[in-house]
């Protein structure tokens, strides 16, 4: 069995962000980073299907340079391969454009499950894991908390969280995307010895957008921020609403919040 499993490198942002000159996305070139928490799960769900298995697991990430670091710490954990898709430093890259590129990677090997995190922790769009099956043109499954069986070439029954501690159990076809949910197994550690041998040993694959047909000028981002800013907070203040009971105390609310236009 094959899985691929897509991973995102985020930046630990502690205060407020650095944003790039242009203001469209936040510079990480600066900031520690680490695996996209979702992420993380996705890779421990695929290590566990591994041991069981015996699959293979290769690894697929979009980045600069430093992103490399992220994939060693999965070759690290017990994956097969590690495959780069190298970008510029903090170039701004849309849902649909960082799919494109995973999509192409995936599409040229085979493979019976691709798992994705839910969402990335700096964004939290929950897009590229979509895009990716409708590209792949395999079926998904988003916000997956448990793999109940899984039959090599055949099937795999995952159960889905609802809302409100609901979920739904279902079946889907092989080759099919998963989108994994935090929580659904926890994440095994990695420990600095291993990691730095495995930086020895191990070698990545990297790969640009060019080698793989993929001309970056003409993939148009299908949106783009027009601006991000860093919000000013004055000084708060507490108002008291007085009122005799409580149908008083709301329509003295309600006035308040007519008279300054909230409603």
């Amino acid at each position: 069995m094959d899985v691929v499993v897509t991973i995102r490198q985020t930046g630990i942002l502690r205060g407020n962000p650095i944003l790039t000159a242009d203001e469209k996305s936040v510079d990480i070139t600066k900031l520690k980073r680490h695996i996209n928490e979702w992420d993380q799960y996705a890779l421990e769900e695929a290590l566990r299907i591994k041991e069981r298995k015996e699959a293979g697991i290769t690894v697929v990430s979009v980045g600069d340079k430093k992103t490399e670091d992220a994939i060693y710490y999965c070759l690290a954990a017990g994956v097969n391969e590690g495959i780069l898709i190298e970008t510029e430093p903090s170039k701004y890259l849309d849902s649909w454009q960082i799919a494109s590129l995973l999509a192409r990677v995936v599409s040229e090997r085979p493979y019976d499950l691709v798992f994705s995190g839910v969402q990335s922790e700096d964004e939290g769009c929950a897009e590229v894991g979509a895009i990716l099956a409708r590209m792949l043109d395999i079926p998904l499954s988003s916000t997956v908390i448990g793999i109940k069986s899984l039959i090599e070439g055949g099937t795999i029954e995952i159960q889905n969280e609802l809302e409100e501690g609901f979920y739904h159990i279902r079946t889907l076809e092989l080759p099919a995307l998963i989108t994994i949910q935090t929580g659904i197994n926890q994440p095994r550690y990695v420990s600095s010895l291993r990691l730095r041998n495995t930086k020895k040993k191990r070698k990545i694959t990297k790969v640009s957008p060019e080698s793989l047909g993929i001309n970056m000028m003409e993939l148009d981002c299908k949106k783009m921020p027009k601006r991000l800013f860093i919000p000013e907070f004055g000084s708060a203040k507490l108002e008291l609403i007085d009122g005799a009971s409580s149908n008083e105390k709301a329509n003295s609310l309600l006035g308040r919040l007519y008279d300054r236009g909230v409603l």
